[in-house]
């Protein structure tokens, strides 16, 4: 019998993920950890997107040319990343087998909008060499990434040089190795300080190895290889891991010809990149972070589903907070729930970046931040004013264009589709918003805080390039019959309306 301060799966990562079982949509979306795992896949598509478009900048004649070793692919996660990231070709190699069939099935099913071509590997990256598998001999790949697959290598020192070699070896002078694992450093002091050499919640639990002695009194360090530890994570992660020393990966790195570029926690990255136009725009498309909005003092107001507020007292106490320094009435806020910010955490010093350098490389990293917000304020409508159709021009980064996501930019003025006249638009620096001579509203854009009054139900694992725009069922809170609207009013991640009998509606409840 199994103790209860061990684990009893024994089995190892190419076990486990060769028979675990496909989650489907619906129990995805009812996950615990839905959030957090939106999250991580915001930190990767970011940092994705961050590096595609540095090779761009930096190699002008790669542009069109991108090849990329998704190194532990897993079963394809990252593939409609790579579509929006408009490279050319993605070798993709997993260790388990299982696994790359599936990644390889989900790439034919969606071959049509892929706009890469793609080779699919079974690859023990520990042990055997990508340079067995591809068809050249010559450094090929400008892009190598390995999302939270590190920590699988680090058993012992023959596992972490091959697998630094397979990221090294065919990387283009000028190309870049990213990555993201646990903070080996929080994960030790947190488990050190707790019972058993553990930490749990009901999302995840760490259990360190009982040949390790994490104790400070101890007189053994923690070996640099072969430290583990077992983690399960919701259903999704129940294996054998093993801790990464960071500045160990360094040395390692650079045996291999690599020299750091950058290396950031979570919280660091997300403040860094949260307020910048991809950065921004994916946080409300992938649902990143989870709405929270304080109990109501009146027990028969509920709007939503039911919250377990005990679930999110950090969120409640930032709110307090912001109130008593800004005097400024908020009740609201995103976030993660404590639960899944624990897990959060020990992926703190997680993303990291190296480079094949041809010379000194400038590791700082600036950040772009928004300009003042402004209000859209459209003249009160005249209801003599006959409808037209709307033009679209500019950024269409977060579909504020009212045009597909496909659609970076337009040049040229092209028609939103809309089938009602328009007649009024506002514009607020994330999203729009059109009324209709039908006394309808219709809204695209950035969804944040529910700017756009409705569902925009986008997901980085689909690839939805239909219409961004929809109409915003006012029914509940407003008299259709009686009440006309005179007045709409788009901000920062907020939509107003006024009607003509002088009610004013925001995210859509009546405000005054």
């Amino acid at each position: 019998m199994a103790s209860s301060t061990e684990p009893s799966h024994s089995h190892d990562a190419r076990t486990y993920y060769n028979t675990s079982q496909e989650h489907g949509l619906d129990q995805r979306n009812e996950s615990k950890i839905l959030h957090m795992r939106n999250f991580n896949n915001w930190i990767k598509s970011t940092l994705i997107n961050g590096y595609l478009q540095r090779i761009r900048n930096e190699q002008p004649d790669r542009s069109n040319k991108i090849h990329v070793f998704d190194m532990g692919c897993g079963k394809g996660g990252d593939q409609l990343k790579w579509q929006v990231g408009r490279v050319n070709f993605v070798t993709f190699a997993d260790i388990a087998e299982n696994s790359v069939e599936v990644c390889k099935q989900r790439y034919y099913e969606r071959q049509k909008k892929c706009n890469y071509n793609a080779d699919f590997f079974p690859l023990d990256c520990t042990k055997e060499l990508i340079r067995d598998k591809i068809k050249t001999t010559e450094p090929c790949f400008d892009l190598v990434s390995t999302q939270f697959v590190l920590h699988y290598a680090f058993d012992k020192f023959e596992s972490a040089n091959r697998f630094l070699r397979n990221a090294a070896e065919f990387l283009r002078v000028g190309g870049y190795f990213i990555g993201t694992t646990l903070n080996s450093c929080e994960l030790v002091e947190r488990c050190r300080n707790s019972p058993n050499q553990s930490i749990s919640n009901d999302v995840f639990s760490v259990t360190f190895d009982s040949s390790i002695d994490m104790s400070k009194t101890s007189n053994e360090s923690i070996p640099l290889f072969g430290a583990k530890y077992h983690f399960s994570l919701d259903n999704v992660v129940d294996c054998p891991e093993y801790l990464v020393y960071f500045p160990l990966l360094e040395e390692l790195a650079k045996k291999h010809g690599l020299k750091t570029v950058d290396r950031q926690t979570f919280k660091q990255y997300f403040d860094n990149n949260k307020d910048t136009t991809d950065g921004r725009f994916l946080l409300s498309k992938m649902n990143a972070l989870e709405y929270y909005e304080l109990p109501s003092n009146n027990p028969n107001y509920q709007r939503g589903p039911i919250i377990d507020h005990t679930r999110y007292i950090h969120a409640a106490q930032y709110i307090n907070d912001i109130n008593t320094q800004n005097r400024n009435s908020i009740r609201s806020c995103r976030t993660l729930s404590k639960q899944e910010w624990d897990m959060t955490i020990q992926q703190s010093c997680s993303k990291s970046s190296m480079a094949r350098p041809t010379r000194l490389i400038n590791t700082t990293r600036r950040t772009i931040r928004r300009k003042t917000t402004y209000l859209s304020l459209p003249s009160i409508m005249n209801r003599n004013i006959k409808g037209g159709q709307v033009l679209a021009v500019g950024e269409n980064g977060m579909t504020q264009l009212g045009l597909k996501s496909s659609i970076d930019q337009r040049k040229n003025p092209q028609p939103v589709p809309i089938s009602e006249p328009i007649v009024q638009v506002a514009a607020g620096p994330l999203h729009s918003v059109c009324l209709t001579d039908q006394n309808n509203i219709y809204t695209f854009g950035c969804n944040d805080e529910c700017a756009l009054g409705r569902p925009d139900n986008n997901d980085d694992d689909n690839n939805n390039d239909g219409d961004p725009f929809g109409e915003v069922d006012l029914s509940s809170v407003m008299n259709i019959d009686e009440e006309n609207i005179v007045q709409i009013v788009a901000g920062d991640s907020h939509t107003l309306v006024l009607s003509n009998m002088g009610k004013v509606y925001g995210r859509f409840y009546q405000l005054f």
